[in-house]
């Protein structure tokens, strides 16, 4: 089921069609949203191989959305779901005469309606009611545990809504969130590539390089993150070559469609025909932000760790240093596993 290592796909069979479970809520419960995606794959199996390492694509019947879009999506309705997005601004990208999108954000949901009816693709968040049932449900079900919400409780991930137009393409990047997209309606051809980024601490979208100066900055600092962390002896390439993509792995998801998209894979997707779907971004807590701010919490403790940065010289400051670095690792030493995870 798991030989490949960039995407497993899998069409339900005549029998795993009918069996297929319906993406909703179950008897005022949290639904088991994550075996719902991956049938007929086992969650255990999903957790095991394609977590975090592979994608995973899963073709099932339209109607095992049907649940979710008419209780939490409107029944589709583009008008109900631009009035209803928490976003406060929704993007609009235009195919440009040389090719690529141009974007721009719109608070206005009358406006981005008439920008899709000439032609423009559309991106905000979906409603607020199902966001919070599948970004609970299903961070919970792959184990992202207290990490998956800020300290003040609120929710590190979110749920997108992509109204995409055919003929939209968005070009080659990759990006720091696990992501599930359910295919709503029509239909997308994904290409999707392995890069030699694990674990990237942000996302890379080569194409902005062509947008201007403030987006190729952005560009820029994403080279720079990666090239820092990537494995191998092929370094890393923000913009590879052509050839690059010659071996991409291809795969068209239509309704019914559930395809995850590890963090981290390059990906292109061209949208085929007029299509609505949803993107659940996960994103959570790193393990060095927990271990930092449970040392800072102990180094609050000191008089010198809570002592501002005050010093004559440079040589002053570095010997302030010292005193620091040298209780630091002693609280870290103190530390235990249970101390961070009661």
């Amino acid at each position: 089921m798991f030989q490949s290592d960039v995407l497993v796909e899998r069409r339900l069979t005549p029998s795993e069609r009918r069996k297929a479970p319906a993406v909703g809520v179950f008897a005022g419960r949290r639904c088991e949203l994550l075996r719902q995606l991956c049938h007929p794959v086992a969650p255990a199996a999903f957790l095991k191989h394609g977590w975090r390492q592979r994608g995973l694509a899963v073709h099932g019947p339209p109607e095992r959305f049907g649940p979710l879009s008419r209780e939490m999506l409107h029944g589709l309705s583009l008008p109900k779901l631009l009035r209803d997005t928490p976003s406060e601004q929704i993007s609009v990208w235009l195919s440009s005469p040389t090719g690529g999108n141009e974007s721009f954000k719109t608070a206005d949901a009358e406006a981005a309606e008439k920008c899709y009816r000439s032609g423009g693709s559309l991106y905000f968040r979906a409603p607020a009611q199902a966001a919070d049932l599948l970004v609970t449900a299903l961070s919970q079900q792959v184990g992202l545990s207290f990490g998956a919400l800020y300290a003040d409780g609120a929710p590190r991930s979110e749920v997108e809504t992509f109204a995409s137009r055919a003929g939209n393409v968005t070009n080659w990047h990759f990006d720091f969130m696990e992501n599930f997209t359910l295919q709503l309606s029509g239909r997308k051809t994904w290409r999707l590539k392995q890069s030699s980024v694990d674990v990237p601490v942000r996302g890379c979208t080569p194409q902005w390089g062509t947008a201007g100066a403030a987006v190729a900055s952005a560009a820029e600092q994403q080279a720079k993150v990666h090239t820092q962390h990537a494995r191998g002896s092929g370094g890393f390439e923000p913009v590879p070559p052509s050839d690059f993509w010659d071996d991409a792995v291809e795969v068209t998801v239509e309704a019914g469609s559930v395809l995850y998209v590890p963090a981290g894979m390059w990906h292109r997707v061209e949208c085929v025909e007029d299509s609505l779907s949803i993107n659940i971004s996960l994103m959570g807590q790193a393990w060095a932000d927990l271990v930092a701010d449970a040392v800072r919490q102990r180094l609050l403790t000191h008089t010198a760790g809570r002592a501002p940065i005050c010093m004559r010289s440079v040589a002053d400051g570095r010997r302030q240093l010292a005193g620091l670095l040298a209780l630091a690792s002693n609280e870290l030493a103190s530390l235990a596993p249970a101390d961070l995870l009661p």
